[in-house]
């Protein structure tokens, strides 16, 4: 596992630190400017899993440990980061998990996810996603059991934010257009059967969207969201088509959602 930087022209590899000898999982990355990057990920050392977090300085990557016991069963899925602040989320064991970093560490807090009723409380949770406005505002969301799971840090603590979803719904992403205007997305329904799920946030609530699927597909669920605009959103998943799974590509103009099937993947090329 290596990384690789776009000059504007072309992608050029740049290695990690000092982990070429290494089992090297990287599952987030966030690059709030030229001169800094973090990635996040996860390190197999003597068969042990330990959660890993890298900086980019302008020059190269940086290793920055996680401490404490809880690095060694953590595992981060995403990375996010602005104004000196970066936040990296995932789980640790059974609990959904943040890491703050205050300029010189990172700091652990685990994250009690909400109680939704018929769940039991101790069934596993996690956080998928993270966005960062400032080094007091950030925002993460998951999965608990029953429902899903939307975080906020301010005022120096981890908040449960409500969002009403069905059961079984999971938020895969979550990107912000400005403090008070933010997409999260993921999928309702178990794992044969999924339907996308949308929802923003301005200011006071959460407010579930609705969106439909390319060619009254049945099925569908989205992973990621990206918001360069309040008119401008997009949104990636995949969903069930006539002829097998398809990309889909969701965009929100300030009004509504739309949707599009993304290109057909190439046949497999005959041995």
């Amino acid at each position: 596992m290596g990384s690789w930087r776009w000059d504007g022209a072309a992608w050029h590899p740049v290695p990690l630190a000092d982990l070429s000898s290494y089992n090297v999982d990287l599952t987030g990355i966030a690059a709030p400017s030229e001169q800094a990057a973090w990635a996040v990920g996860r390190l197999w050392v003597g068969g042990q899993l330990t959660a890993l977090a890298l900086h980019w300085d302008g020059q190269a990557w940086q290793r920055t440990p996680l401490a404490g016991p809880l690095a060694t069963t953590t595992s981060l899925r995403a990375v996010a980061a602005a104004q000196e602040a970066a936040t990296a989320v995932g789980s640790a064991g059974d609990t959904a998990l943040a890491w703050r970093w205050d300029g010189r560490a990172w700091q652990a807090e685990t994250i009690a996810p909400p109680t939704f009723a018929g769940f039991s409380a101790v069934a596993h949770s996690a956080l998928t996603s993270v966005a960062v406005l400032a080094r007091d505002n950030a925002w993460a969301v998951g999965a608990a059991p029953g429902g899903a799971l939307v975080v906020h840090w301010s005022d120096g603590a981890w908040h449960l934010v409500p969002l009403a979803t069905p059961a079984d719904t999971t938020l895969f992403g979550i990107a912000a257009a400005g403090p008070n205007d933010l997409w999260t997305v993921g999928a309702s329904g178990n794992g044969t059967a999924p339907v996308p799920f949308v929802a923003q946030w301005t200011g006071a609530a959460w407010t579930p969207e609705h969106l439909d699927l390319p060619d009254g597909a049945p099925f569908g669920l989205l992973y990621s969201v990206t918001a360069v605009a309040p008119d401008d959103v997009w949104a990636a998943g995949s969903y069930q088509g006539a002829d097998g799974d398809r990309l889909l590509l969701a965009h929100w103009d300030g009004r509504r959602w739309t949707t599009q099937a993304g290109p057909a993947p190439p046949p497999l090329a005959t041995p």
